[in-house]
């Protein structure tokens, strides 16, 4: 057996690692073999120096007062609806919402005006409606007000907080 498994079943045996068998084991060479007594002798002088070095570590007196300090002077960060503009989400979802809304309610408005086998191989009634481009036209259109809209409303905002910091 070479020194690190020598040393290695020693460690087991100091810590109470190992099972019944290998215990005996150890003890008996301990017991019987110069080689093993020096080693367990060495490892338990290690085992002992170390054990009796380590304390635990408590904070400073003041640990409490200087973190409140610390915590005094950070920033704390303005809550998400004092710097997200509503009416900007609002009308994002309207932008894309309404060209659904409107291709939904030409389709069952025109529902009765097609014939009952599409053309051109459509895969349906709405398909054929919705191939025709006079609907994406008018889902275009609707939806050009509302583009302008959102960007007027970032230039305003841009300049609100840009006059902002110039003071």
């Amino acid at each position: 057996m070479n020194k690190e498994e020598r040393e290695s079943l020693i460690w087991a045996y100091i810590d109470g690692n190992c099972d019944k068998g290998t215990y005996g084991y150890v003890a008996n060479m301990i017991a019987g073999d110069a080689e093993w007594k020096a080693t367990y002798d060495t490892l338990m002088a290690f085992h002992a120096s170390v054990a009796g070095n380590i304390s635990e570590e408590e904070p400073s007196m003041r640990f409490t007062k200087n973190l409140m300090d610390t915590l005094q002077t950070a920033k704390i960060s303005k809550p998400a609806h004092k710097y997200i503009n509503m009416s900007v989400v609002r009308l994002i979802t309207a932008i894309l919402v309404l060209p659904g809304l409107i291709a939904v309610c030409y389709i069952f408005a025109n529902l009765n005006s097609v014939p009952a086998q599409p053309a051109r191989g459509s895969w349906s009634a709405a398909a054929n409606l919705l191939s025709d481009k006079s609907t994406i036209n008018m889902a275009f259109w609707a939806c050009v007000p509302l583009l302008l809209l959102f960007f007027d409303l970032l230039i305003r905002s841009r300049r609100t907080s840009s006059s902002t910091e110039n003071i």
